[in-house]
Order: structure tokens, then sequence, then C-alpha cells
């Protein structure tokens, strides 16, 4: 996730030859991936979300996100505005505002009766599930 007004260098995923001599360095990284966000999905039913400069040996947590119960997989817009996590024990999908850092609302991804969902598998492997 990119800090928001921040835009990655262009063709980030290659990686550039470098002169090595000293009038060449510049002392910056080709690519600055502290502009980014981290997320994990934890155990306990959470979502947190890193500042991932390191300061004094420790991290910053900008938001821990609570879900009604654990999340399985995700998936995010293209414009990075909201964040979409399946919850199976719920047949759910939490909807996260990412300018927030918040759940907006929930959208029940299974039809009454249904043991799959409309939108294709998104509650585990093929043959799990509620």
């Amino acid at each position: 996730m990119r800090r928001e007004g921040e835009i990655p260098a262009a063709n980030a995923a290659r990686v550039k030859r470098r002169d090595l001599s000293p009038e060449a360095s510049s002392g910056q990284a080709d690519l600055d991936l502290n502009s980014f966000y981290v997320l994990a999905l934890n155990s306990d039913a959470t979502i947190s979300v890193v500042d991932p400069l390191f300061g004094f040996g420790s991290t910053k947590l900008l938001a821990l996100i609570p879900l009604p119960a654990n999340g399985y997989d995700w998936a995010m817009t293209q414009d990075q505005a909201k964040l979409f996590v399946s919850i199976p024990e719920k047949k759910q999908v939490a909807v996260i505002d990412t300018s927030r850092w918040e759940v907006s609302h929930h959208i029940d991804a299974c039809p009454p009766g249904s043991r799959s969902s409309p939108m294709g598998n998104i509650f585990g492997p093929p043959g799990e599930g509620p």
C-alpha cells in the first residue's frame, strides 16, 4: 500500500545496473520500499497496518483492524481505496476503507442455503469450507 501522494519509481521491478564509482553514487536507492505500508492478516481476527520505517529498533503500528472472524484472503481495488477481506466463518467479505483503515461494511458472500460464493471460491481450497 503506497502512502498518499507518493508514487513508486518507474520500472521498480527491474534491477538497474549502477556505476559504483564514488562520483556516481547518490546515496539513494533505486526504489524506496519505505514509501509503502505493510499489512498482515493476523491469526487473532485482526489486520495490522504498519509503517515499515524503523526507528530505534521498532516499527510504527498505524492501525489494528478488527474482523468478526479470521480473514482468509484479500484483494485491493486498483486505486487502493478499498481492501476486500474474505471471512469464511461468517460467509462475508469485509470492506475496508484504506483512507481511515476501518471496516466500512460487510457483504454477505453466500446466498441463504448456498454453500458456495457467487463471487467464486474466496473461502478456501476447493472441497473445504462452510
